[in-house]
């Protein structure tokens, strides 16, 4: 398995997890590049004492933590950060926090909006983003010293062994930031990752850290704790409604009988009763799945519908949803052909054509759902706190 597989398939399981481990790759890579700098620094003093032979062996140390550095270099550049949707119907007026509060550049920023910062008794700069707060800080610094700033980007102790964090060549950055239009920063970093450049940054500029001042607008942690609580105890369904889609979509619920014609339970009908609160099912008609559902609680006795005629045997359950409508639908054939291999071999909702069972609700593993999730915009809705 290779690494974009391995952290495809993490993402799936424990999404939570997936974003923490991103930034331990990006955070060892930098205390790597620390590492190896500061070895640079006794090698020198070493030589310097004619200690030749001390020299060799810290000089061989420097060698396997490049090697080191290379790999998990490699490995960010290989991993794609995650995309943060932000869900439209959230009220994020609650978590709002005091932006007159001062933070130091020590504490943890994850799930942290910034407001703005200052540098000593300057007026409080304000800032949309972390990645806003960087070119910012840049153009202070640029401003105070030109030459100095232009010359980072030769400078390897500012910069990643591969990974340049300063050039004139924008073309070799993943997202390029522009500073007055001359040289260009990384944005592409997490908001820790992003400090830990400013603290650089400072240091070169013979700043203290104490005078950089952070004021936040916002603290997510408890949003995000909740969000991947839903992922990981959430279950998947596909329901093949066709004929009652319209029906039972307009009036939003889905509904089948207990038993058949010659009164036996049924295995995709069954399937009503391990829906939970909670749950994500999928709507198909005609091979196409055109708005996926949550299932607002279980599933309990009703008698068919009146909207639905006299298709079945009248007892019946019935379990109501909040409808998402798709505003792309999702071609169920094409899909199946992405997923057939982590398809259940038993009950599974398509046939070896691609085609749909014949069936109502079929259960669906959780890496095919969030598979499915991750195809559809409209589905970060769901992870909104409402």
């Amino acid at each position: 398995m290779d690494i974009n597989n391995l952290f495809n398939k993490i993402e799936e399981e424990l999404p939570e997890k997936h974003e923490e481990l991103i930034e331990a790759v990006e955070f060892f890579n930098s205390v790597l590049n620390d590492v190896i700098d500061e070895l640079q620094d006794k090698i020198d003093k070493k030589i310097r004492d004619r200690n030749f032979e001390e020299s060799t062996k810290l000089l061989e140390l420097a060698k396997k933590c490049n090697e080191l550095e290379q790999k998990v270099d490699e490995t960010y550049v290989k991993v794609e950060r995650p995309k943060i949707n932000k869900p439209k119907h959230i009220n994020y007026e609650k978590f709002e926090v005091n932006n007159r509060t001062e933070h130091s550049l020590d504490e943890n920023f994850k799930y942290k909006r910034p407001y703005g910062f200052k540098i000593n008794d300057r007026n409080i700069i304000n800032v949309t983003s972390w990645q806003d707060m960087l070119i910012k800080t840049c153009e202070i610094l640029y401003e105070l010293d030109k030459e100095k700033f232009l010359d980072l980007e030769n400078r390897s102790h500012m910069n990643g062994r591969k990974r340049k964090y300063f050039t004139r060549n924008q073309d070799i950055l993943k997202v390029p930031g522009s500073v007055n239009n001359i040289i260009y920063v990384e944005l592409n970093q997490s908001s820790n990752s992003i400090i830990k450049i400013i603290k650089k940054l400072l240091k070169e500029f013979n700043y203290n850290f104490s005078e950089f001042i952070i004021f936040l607008r916002a603290d997510y942690t408890d949003l995000n704790k909740k969000r991947n609580w839903k992922r990981k105890t959430m279950n998947y369904f596909i329901v093949m409604q066709n004929k009652t889609y319209e029906a039972e979509s307009k009036q939003g619920y889905i509904w089948a009988p207990k038993f058949n014609n010659a009164g036996r339970k049924v295995f995709h009908w069954e399937n009503m009763t391990k829906v939970k609160k909670g749950d994500i099912i999928f709507n198909v008609r005609d091979q196409n799945i055109y708005a996926y559902s949550v299932a607002k609680g279980e599933a309990f006795d009703k008698d068919i519908p009146e909207e639905l005629g006299e298709l079945w045997q009248k007892e019946g359950r019935i379990v109501y949803l909040d409808y998402i409508f798709l505003e792309n639908e999702i071609d169920t054939k094409d899909l199946y052909y992405e997923i057939k291999d982590i398809l259940p071999t038993k009950y599974s909702p398509f046939n070896r054509n691609g085609d749909c069972n014949q069936g109502y609700l079929f259960e669906l593993p959780k890496e095919v759902g969030a598979y499915i999730m991750k195809k559809s915009p409209e589905s970060v809705e769901y992870f909104a706190i409402t």
